[in-house]
């Protein structure tokens, strides 16, 4: 599987554009349907016949059902852990940064210790998409880009160490960067938070203004840190300001990758 993963910092606008990015173009598969094409190639591929069968038609039952997630996400952790283990040299630069990043922040010990288990989360998934050989596009809104946030300090964040987690990710096919202007910024975030989608990082302030201002001018500051790594590596990077660009737009500009 290819993928295309959106990049920027929290609260930019990456979940809307990545919905509305799905609806307009059904080449692309959104990461739980990714995980389910997954998951149905490994289990076709590692069972006999008649387990094929019978596995095959669990999966299809499984995804019309409530808990259908949950389900699949289980057995592509499972399937991904396999082929974890027999590619981890290749992400193990990778992993010792984002340790390095984790233990050295400043933030609450259950707060690292949540991050990482995210990281590994990710990085499973990326796994599993980079060994699963079958023709799809995955368009991801959560990659191993974004963990640079939860991994790292945002206060006194380190340039060269975010640059070095950047350049040992693998590197997708083309990645979207989505901006948008400092106030539309915290606009955003504070609906979210109306809603009842507070970030971790913003529980402490989420009713002071100037500070949540201040917080998302670092997460974006780090956001072009990560940006500046992808470009140098020469990937394919396409811009979207959220509020001003039109999806459409985007979805025309990645038309000639997906032929």
């Amino acid at each position: 599987m290819k993928t295309i993963e959106l990049i920027g910092a929290n609260g930019a606008g990456k979940t809307t554009l990545y919905k509305a990015l799905l609806r307009e173009d059904r080449r692309l598969l959104g990461r739980e349907e990714a995980l389910y094409q997954c998951v149905r190639y490994w289990v076709a591929k590692d069972q006999a016949f008649p387990k094929r069968v019978l596995a095959n038609w669990s999966l299809s039952i499984a995804r019309t059902a409530p808990w259908a997630k949950a389900f699949i996400r289980t057995v592509a952790r499972r399937h991904a852990a396999k082929q974890f283990h027999s590619n981890v040299d290749l992400h193990a630069r990778l992993i010792g940064i984002a340790l390095k990043m984790a233990t050295e922040n400043e933030k609450h010990a259950i707060a690292r210790l949540n991050a990482l288990g995210r990281f590994r989360d990710v990085l499973d998934e990326c796994v599993l998409f980079e060994t699963t050989p079958v023709r799809k596009w995955v368009l991801k809104d959560e990659s191993l880009f974004h963990m640079v946030y939860g991994l790292s300090s945002i206060e006194h964040h380190s340039a060269e160490m975010i640059r070095a987690y950047t350049w040992q990710v693998q590197e997708p096919a083309a990645v979207i960067h989505v901006t948008t202007d400092a106030d539309n910024h915290v606009e955003n975030v504070l609906s979210r938070a109306r809603s009842g989608h507070v970030m971790p990082g913003h529980r402490n302030i989420i009713r002071d203004k100037e500070a949540i201002r201040h917080d998302l001018s670092k997460r974006r500051e780090m956001d072009q840190i990560v940006l500046d790594g992808l470009l140098s590596r020469g990937i394919p990077c396409v811009r979207y300001q959220s509020r001003v660009d039109d999806p459409s737009v985007i979805a025309s500009k990645l038309e000639a990758l997906l032929k």
